[in-house]
Parts: C-alpha cells; structure tokens; sequence
C-alpha cells in the first residue's frame, strides 16, 4: 500500500469508517516505536482520530504551522490577481487529548 496515496484519497462522501485507518497503522507499528515523532496532516477526521491513537501508542504526534500572506495586484484590464502565500513557522505537537 502506498501509504502517502492512501492518507490524503478519504472519500468526501458519506460517514467515517475507523477501517480507514488500519493501513496506516500497520504501517506507523511497522516504522515507529514509543517515543517516536510524527507530523500528522490531513483531512480533519483522519488525523483526529490518528492523532488519539498515537497518543495511546506512545509516539508524539506533531503538525506545521503557517505564516499566512495574501499578495493583490492589478491586472491591467480591471481584474485583480490575488496570490496566497503559506510560510512554514515550526512544529508544534498536538495536545493531548481530553479524555
């Protein structure tokens, strides 16, 4: 399984199906050990739910943060052209879960 292909391919339609995950997860029991670090990003549901079980396995789930910048400018025929510009700024661990 391509690991990279199958996290970012979640249907948009329907209900969260936890199946979803366990690809993934054998993959992270295969790869990571306790006390490991990993970004986590990606559709909401998936990472909430990758994220809580991470937590539990022991490995430190982290995600990037973004400086974000909007640039607009004049087109010359009365359009404006707007480009958005993403910074990274660091890595910053998920907090742990309320349970």
């Amino acid at each position: 399984v391509d690991i990279a292909r199958y996290w970012s391919n979640k249907p948009p339609e329907g209900e969260w199906k936890d199946d979803w995950l366990k690809p993934v997860q054998t993959w992270i029991k295969e790869v990571y050990s306790n006390g490991d670090l990993l970004v986590v990003q990606g559709e909401p549901a998936a990472c909430f739910r990758l994220v809580s079980w991470l937590q539990l396995q022991g490995i430190y789930p982290y995600y990037a943060t973004t400086r974000r910048f909007v640039e607009e400018s004049s087109a010359g025929d009365g359009s404006i052209i707007s480009q958005r510009i993403f910074k990274h700024v660091q890595f910053r661990q998920y907090p742990q879960l309320l349970l």
